[in-house]
């Protein structure tokens, strides 16, 4: 899983992130005990940083200007508003019935219910591929429709387990 989130930041940065904060609590819902579940994820974070080193050090290395502006552009869009994408911190709540399905929040309603009711693996692993980068994006200054993307497959998931085929 590190060595595949590490590939998925050679294509976009911020969102292999996302990867790793959506995996944690999964490893610490299948692991036995909170020791193994950090020697795995150790294990996850190595292989992330070994696979993302030798690209980064040579962006730094060959064109330091530059990494330098990309490493602001990673931090940028969470403290401040950039090209006039701002929203109010329920922005993407609003905007995934317009992105996916009017209809989405009876699933979203459902899961969050069941979620708490009993907690099983594919509820945890639904929950949080769908609410934390939710609710992290939501915390950023900055709002894009795109985003809205990171949490697709796992709604039409949902989706599709809610509608009963006959």
């Amino acid at each position: 899983m590190g060595i595949m989130a590490g590939l998925s930041f050679m294509c976009k940065w911020t969102m292999s992130f996302f990867v790793l904060l959506v995996s944690l609590p999964l490893i610490i819902f299948i692991s036995n005990g909170l020791m193994d579940s950090l020697k795995g994820y150790l294990v996850i974070l190595a292989s992330y940083i070994v696979t993302i080193l030798p690209w980064t050090l040579w962006i730094y290395h060959s064109y330091p200007t530059e990494s330098i502006s990309m490493l602001n552009g990673l931090v940028a869009p969470v403290i401040s508003v950039i090209q006039e994408h701002q929203g109010k911190c329920y922005y993407y709540i609003n905007a995934i019935r317009i992105y996916i399905n009017e209809l989405v929040y009876l699933p979203l309603l459902f899961l969050i219910y069941y979620s708490f009711k009993r907690l099983t693996f594919n509820r945890l692993l639904l929950c949080t591929w769908i609410f934390i980068p939710l609710i992290l994006l939501s915390i950023a200054s900055i709002k894009r429709e795109v985003y809205i993307m990171i949490i697709a497959m796992p709604v039409f998931i949902l989706i599709g387990l809610f509608i009963p085929i006959p």
